[in-house]
């Protein structure tokens, strides 16, 4: 159904503006991507109305889809498995972050911040993560290396502050477990590249 519809918008692209046929591959897989993406935002925006905690889904996708764009990571092999990937993350995030809340404040205070700080060294060290599938030239390389570190830094930086002024807030407990999942689907496919 997702090939379907992209190849409807691809098909619709090229009548309208005619295309390279070389091109057209491109445009496909585009659209595969943005159709993808979108169901997937708005699965995780609809299922955080329905438990009530909008807040934490813009969180979470925000600091999300910021990290992952430029650090890489683990990646699904197919757009089904993305989008369950996605919501699994999500529902993950949300869970860890509500058992966090039950915590005292010293503690909650003090596993956000080694959430933050851990991710922040797991993406200097390892971002952007190499994947096969989809190679980047070495221009695109430092360049993502470079954003995913500023990113990270200051994800990090205003987490750290908002740990400070609100330490109890779901939403900074969200993007403190929300950058250790970026950290750690980071480290899944290099674990599994060593086991190979």
């Amino acid at each position: 159904m997702l090939y379907e519809c992209a190849t409807k918008l691809t098909d619709s692209l090229c009548r309208r503006y005619p295309l390279e046929k070389s091109r057209r591959s491109v445009f496909l897989y585009g659209f595969e991507l943005l159709i993808s993406t979108s169901l997937g935002v708005l699965s995780v925006m609809l299922f955080s109305v329905l438990l009530a905690s909008l807040a934490s889904a813009i969180t979470f996708l925000f600091v999300f889809m910021a990290l992952r764009s430029f650090s890489g990571g683990l990646h699904a092999k197919t757009y089904a498995r993305c989008f369950i990937l996605t919501n699994f993350t999500f529902f993950s995030v949300l869970g860890i972050s509500t058992l966090i809340s039950t915590l005292s404040l010293l503690p909650a205070q003090l596993l956000c911040s080694f959430f933050v700080a851990m991710s922040v060294l797991v993406i200097f060290l390892l971002a952007p993560v190499r994947n096969k599938h989809h190679h980047l030239s070495e221009i695109r390389y430092v360049c993502n290396k470079k954003i995913s570190r500023s990113l990270a830094v200051l994800i990090g930086a205003v987490t750290l502050l908002f740990l400070l002024i609100a330490p109890l807030s779901q939403i900074t407990q969200v993007a403190a477990v929300t950058m250790a999942a970026v950290a750690v689907m980071m480290i899944i496919p290099i674990l599994n590249e060593r086991r190979a």
